[in-house]
């Protein structure tokens, strides 16, 4: 007889072999032989196979669609199919529906808090001005029910603790995104770029505004005037199609420049060996209220790879960086090219590699601990 304990993995937006959900969360609980892990999320080209794990493919809509209201009826038909006895929701959209759950079934809730979503929301530039108070008031009020419905919080930054009134005296662990790769090959010495050195840059993750796209192009159009050797990959997806024909626009003239994805959402997979063999990756992010306190999940992988990074002038990152160091930091909005130039080719990046402090195994000593808890009560 199977004993296994069920449990539910859930998002809206994020694909069912999503990083955190399936290859570190999913896969830490799956591999200890205790639980029958079962995740509910978007559709995905690239599922696998994985022993104690099932995935729930239910949801197929593009961000902004009409078809996102069916969503936690689609959710509620795969839960009565699983019937888990704790879920792990990251969502606020279906956090509603698992407070119903919760009334009927008495089954044990972990929000698993990815984001600051007010704040995230606010700085989006995903959706219009008129719709963004009315949506902020709805997350607010969901989320500040979870009180009274969520047996614990697993927070991916420390910052939230701060920010979101509604953890105060209530059980939570710190499940930060640090990384799950942990084989790669180990560079021999230090890397360093010469003045007018061939140099490979890859811009990954989210298409936005926010995250600075436009900003990494215009950064590697002024230093192809100097040195025709750079090139630069854009591989990701984006929600926001104005922008997204913004950057197809600014690219048109300019081969160096490729785009992989843009419409269409990409494997983690195939960002990570577009990631493998760039030299540099280039973050150009909005240091606003949402993105200060937090360290960016590509900062771990990008630590992980061995792969220098330019990012903004923000203190908080530039101290985690620098003691490998693994980082330069460039004003994208005023940047001398010559001054940058001349740093590139003075900074040896990695003369010291990253350990166990960027591994995702020590987050998963905390969640284990912590799901056997709300699953034993």
């Amino acid at each position: 007889m199977d004993t296994k304990i069920k449990i539910l993995i859930a998002s809206v937006l994020k694909p069912v072999d999503d990083v955190r959900a399936y290859q570190k969360i999913g896969r830490s609980l799956a591999q200890t032989n205790k639980y029958d892990v079962n995740i509910i999320g978007f559709n995905s080209k690239m599922i696998n196979k994985a022993e104690n794990i099932s995935f729930h493919p239910i949801f197929n809509f593009k961000r902004n669609s009409i078809s996102r209201i069916k969503a936690s009826w689609k959710y509620y038909k795969a839960y009565i199919k699983v019937k888990p006895k704790l879920i792990i929701v990251s969502s606020p959209e279906l956090l509603i529906v698992n407070y119903i759950i919760r009334i009927l079934f008495g089954t044990k809730i972990l929000y698993d808090v990815q984001e600051n979503y007010r704040l995230n929301l606010k700085y989006s530039h995903a959706y219009s001005s008129k719709i963004k108070p009315i949506l902020s008031l709805g997350i607010k009020s969901i989320e500040w029910m979870s009180r009274y419905f969520v047996s614990g919080y697993l927070l991916a930054e420390e910052v939230y603790v701060r920010q979101l009134p509604f953890l105060k005296n209530r059980p939570y662990e710190f499940i930060f995104n640090k990384t799950a790769i942990t084989s790669v090959q180990h560079i021999n010495e230090p890397l360093n770029f010469p003045v007018k050195s061939k140099i490979s840059f890859i811009y990954s993750g989210t298409i936005g505004k926010e995250y600075g796209t436009l900003e990494a192009i215009k950064f590697c159009q002024n230093l192809y005037k100097t040195n025709s050797k750079v090139s630069l990959t854009i591989i990701g997806y984006s929600a926001d199609y104005k922008y997204l024909k913004k950057i197809t626009e600014s690219i048109k003239l300019t081969p160096y420049i490729s785009l992989k994805g843009g419409e269409r959402p990409v494997p983690n997979e195939e960002i990570l060996k577009e990631l493998l063999i760039a030299d540099i990756a280039i973050m150009p992010y909005e240091i606003n209220e949402n993105t200060a306190g937090r360290i960016p999940t590509k900062f771990y992988e990008c630590l992980a790879l061995h792969k220098p990074m330019l990012i903004p002038n923000h203190v908080m990152w530039l101290n985690m960086l620098e003691k490998y160091p693994a980082a330069i930091g460039v004003d994208f909005e005023d940047i001398n090219m010559k001054k940058f130039e001349a740093e590139l080719s003075q900074k040896w990046f990695y003369k010291t590699l990253p350990g166990k402090e960027i591994q995702w195994s020590d987050e998963e000593n905390k969640l284990i601990p912590f799901v056997k808890k709300h699953t034993l009560k």
